[in-house]
């Protein structure tokens, strides 16, 4: 079973993809998708803060 820290690094590697991705290909995207993934990078973001302050 993973540990805490090596599942949050796991996201937060996902979240920079996948804002690389709404970036890139930003044309290609319905606004509603982006603006929900906008949203959770938000979220995910903010879950980064909260692990660096709790190492």
């Amino acid at each position: 079973m993973k540990s805490f820290r090596e599942i949050a690094e796991e996201i937060c590697k996902c979240r920079r993809e996948l804002e690389k991705i709404s970036h890139e290909q930003s044309n290609l995207i319905d606004p509603k998708v982006i603006e929900e993934t906008n949203k959770l990078n938000e979220a995910i973001k903010k879950f980064e803060y909260f692990m660096m302050e709790h190492e």
